[in-house]
């Protein structure tokens, strides 16, 4: 588990800091960026986590101390 300080940007995701979004996992990727990478390619992934896990939703949301969670925006809105 990577336990972030900040959190890096994506381009195309919003992010939250301390916050995950359990279940509705597609699959987990070797990092954020492998993570972000399949996500971007995927029309079904709404999110990911730092820990690698995207989704095929973002929300609803929780407090989860260390993480970043990364929902999909589309022309400057979350989608």
């Amino acid at each position: 588990m990577v336990h972030a300080i900040a959190c890096p940007q994506f381009a195309g995701f919003t992010v939250t800091m301390d916050n995950d979004h359990t279940g509705d996992d597609i699959g987990q990727g070797f990092s954020p960026a492998d993570a972000f990478d399949k996500c971007s390619a995927d029309p079904n992934c709404m999110g990911f986590n730092s820990n690698g896990w995207y989704k095929t939703s973002s929300t609803p949301n929780l407090a989860s101390t260390g993480l970043c969670l990364y929902e999909k925006t589309q022309a400057g809105k979350l989608v």
